[in-house]
């Protein structure tokens, strides 16, 4: 991985003053004080290392030696349906579950996407973004028997660096059909998932973000799970599969279902993996229960099993953050109550608009991209830097916001069972038909009163010129926007060269308390495949965008004159013409199996 001195993610190592601990034992005070320590300040920034210490650097993948090895083929060729006529939601062909369907399935999502090297030094990329290029997302495979992978059922590991499944668990079809009982809607109440089908897990590993990052990173992990999440659902809407996220297991049912709560698999407690989600992949129209969550004997049969495999070690030496573990702990996810099922229910993703349906200005159709969805994916890069130039017309604009609304975006929104949560406080610098100043895209659009209440009394709240009717966009302030933008995002210039640069302000205490505290990883979750659909788009459009996860918390909600908790800003992003590197060198994402090959 390249020493990086700067970056766009990265926070200035300034130590907190603040090392209380905190005095109750109450989850919500925990994750609310959490929160609080972990802002950054014009006067200090939230606890973090003095320094890198390059010797502890966490090795960039995670792997378990001794467990049997599938080598997934890479595809030989790009069958991926166009870009815009995919996410203006054109139907796609089923493929069969087979060793094929389900490498490409991880290679556009999780798989490398490239390698870059300068001055002796190396790194990859991936698909899937990620805070500093540290990575802290892990991936599981459970399946039936596959062709060409096993004739039975198992739990598997995904391995980037070679395009590999690492087989943790072999299982027996009576422990699958166990296992599985329940997943679908169907006639039968223990019916199992249907040919075809599989599941996926998301775990993260928190001490790849604070070795960089200090006390922040439970925040970043979070952002990374919901890239995770939007790469692996586009990624199955490719396959003309869906990807639907399980509510009902707990936390701990799901560590105990991947065997990611086994100490001994595991070098250290600081490199253990957290459990993030649980998903099913499916056959399109599949009717999946969301509620479900295995039974206490189907568990109890996988823990007595043989395991197979350890975990390596990632550094030789770390560095305690106790915050983050207090964080974590205190949103740890239950089983969930029927109460929060009927909630999430009255939301069905599945039942979108269209483009078509809605308003024709947003269509992409005609548009100059004219290249394949898998093309774009695996092209994304982050950009180091922005121009201060390019421009682009409003036209452009508005479509890229459309990709972020739900009722509009069903290949990217559809594995979710929640209502949009996430609003975009847009910085406008350099779009042509738009004056420049500050906006707000509301992705639900019911929340406008609330919100005009809340913010600055001043703001004009003007429907800006030819904006189509489905995008609720409002101009709060007319004026050069690029200065305060840069203050803002740690006073990184990459937040004022672009053509916009966007803060996400999100529905905060609220879905905390009503919800549970475990709510507060799915509020950054949703900023993260927020973030993913606006990667994609950037590229689409031929520039480039990069995240932002250093900003001045409270003095960007004092900008919007938003004085509470009802609302915070959980994540930054930036869009316009890059700056490349000619330095770098680019290399192909598995060079090194192909000329082995050859």
């Amino acid at each position: 991985m390249k020493p990086k001195t700067t970056s766009a993610r990265q926070s200035p190592a300034v130590q907190s003053s603040s090392g209380q601990e905190p005095q109750s034992s109450d989850p919500l005070a925990t994750v609310l004080a959490y929160h609080e320590r972990t802002k950054h300040h014009f006067h200090r920034y939230a606890e973090g290392p003095d320094g890198l210490d390059w010797a502890s650097q966490p090795h960039p993948f995670r792997r378990f030696p001794g467990a049997p090895e599938t080598q997934l083929l890479l595809p030989d060729s790009d069958i991926t349906p166009d870009y815009d006529a995919f996410f203006n939601g054109q139907a796609v062909n089923s493929q069969p579950f087979s060793q094929q369907s389900l490498s490409r399935f991880f290679y556009y999502s999780l798989a490398l996407s490239a390698w870059k090297s300068c001055f002796g030094n190396r790194w990859s990329l991936r698909v899937n973004p990620s805070s500093g290029n540290l990575h802290p997302t892990e991936c599981y495979l459970l399946t039936d028997a596959v062709p060409e992978v096993s004739p039975l059922p198992g739990i598997y590991h995904y391995y980037p660096l070679r395009h590999q499944l690492e087989c943790r668990l072999e299982l027996q079809e009576s422990d699958w059909k166990h296992l599985t009982a329940g997943l679908t809607n169907g006639s039968s109440a223990t019916e199992a998932l249907p040919e075809g089908s599989f599941l996926i897990a998301l775990s993260s590993i928190h001490w790849r973000e604070s070795w960089k990052y200090g006390e922040r990173a439970f925040r970043y992990c979070q952002h990374d799970c919901g890239h995770a999440l939007a790469a692996t659902t586009i990624a199955a809407g490719l396959m003309g599969w869906q990807l639907t996220v399980i509510e009902g297991i707990s936390d701990a049912d799901l560590a105990n279902l991947l065997g990611i709560d086994r100490n001994d698999d595991f070098p250290s407690q600081q490199e253990r993996e957290a459990p993030d989600l649980l998903a099913v992949v499916s056959p399109i129209g599949t009717s999946i229960n969301i509620d479900w969550r295995p039974t206490s004997e189907a568990l109890n049969t996988l823990t007595a099993r043989k395991w197979l495999g350890k975990a390596n070690p990632l550094s030789n030496s770390h560095k305690l953050w106790p915050w983050i573990d207090k964080a974590a702990a205190a949103c740890e996810k239950p089983t969930t109550e029927s109460h929060i099922s009927e909630h999430l229910q009255s939301f069905n993703p599945r039942k979108v608009k269209t483009i078509s349906d809605s308003d024709s200005s947003l269509s992409h159709s005609g548009s100059s991209t004219a290249r394949s969805t898998g093309a774009i994916i695996r092209q994304r890069r982050s950009a180091l830097d922005m121009d201060g130039e390019t421009r682009i017309d409003k036209t452009t604009f508005y479509r890229i916001l459309g990709r972020t609304l739900p009722e509009l975006n069903a290949s990217l929104f559809s594995a979710t069972s929640w209502p949009a949560r996430v609003h975009l406080g847009l910085f406008v610098h350099r779009i042509d038909g738009l004056q420049p100043g500050l906006y707000l895209l509301l992705r639900d659009p019911a929340k406008a009163e609330q919100l005009k209440t809340l913010m600055n009394e001043t703001f004009i709240w003007q429907r800006p010129p030819g904006c189509p009717e489905s995008l609720s966009l409002y101009c709060l302030f007319p004026a050069d926007a690029q200065e305060a933008a840069k203050l803002l995002s740690c006073h990184q210039e990459i937040a004022s060269g672009g053509v916009f640069s966007c803060a996400m302000l999100t529905e905060f205490e609220q879905p905390l308390r009503q919800l549970g505290t475990w709510w507060y990883r799915r509020l950054f979750w949703e900023t993260g495949i927020i973030g993913q659909m606006l990667y994609l788009e950037a590229e689409a459009k031929g520039i480039r965008a990069t995240g932002i996860g250093c900003y001045f918390d409270d003095p960007v909600h004092e900008v919007f004159g938003i004085k509470d908790r009802s609302y915070q800003s959980l994540y930054h992003f930036t869009m316009g013409g890059p700056v490349e590197d000619t330095r770098l060198e680019t290399l192909s994402a598995y060079h090194f199996m192909t000329e082995n090959k050859e």
